[in-house]
């Protein structure tokens, strides 16, 4: 397998073809052609190794547990736009820790209710908020 420059494909379809169209039978044509005449002057693409497997299924792993916790998000969202709305206007990201700590300690709009700003700042610190630890009890306790 070689790798082969698009630009270097489009200038060897100029001379070679009349209408200067495109076609994926003539591009694989011309794509062979260029291989067998000039195999010297393109670079044979490196084989698959070990780490280059390993490589491509985590960053496979990764794009999907990306997706997944997007799916999980907005599934989240969707819930709880059904049963606590409120925590939707009082929450910008719901997948913070902070914002799973006070879910987890008022998960109903009574107890939510319930909560004092020194509540809210102990579940806060207990989910490690490092950004403004302030800024959320006074948006939850109005």
């Amino acid at each position: 397998m070689f790798a082969i420059n698009p630009l270097s494909v489009a200038r060897y379809r100029q001379p070679h073809s009349t209408s200067g169209a495109k076609s994926d039978a003539a591009d694989a044509h011309r794509l062979a052609e260029i291989v067998r005449v000039g195999r010297v002057h393109h670079r044979p693409v490196a084989a698959d190794s070990e780490i280059g497997e390993a490589i491509k299924l985590v960053a496979r792993s990764h794009q999907t547990m990306i997706w997944e916790r997007a799916r999980h998000v907005l599934r989240f969202r969707s819930a709880l736009r059904e049963y606590f709305p409120a925590a939707l206007t009082a929450f910008g990201d719901l997948d913070e820790p902070d914002t799973l700590a006070l879910l987890t300690t008022a998960p109903d709009l009574d107890r939510a209710a319930r909560l004092s700003r020194s509540k809210i700042a102990a579940a806060s610190k207990q989910a490690n908020r490092r950004r403004s630890p302030h800024r959320s009890p006074s948006r939850l306790s109005r």
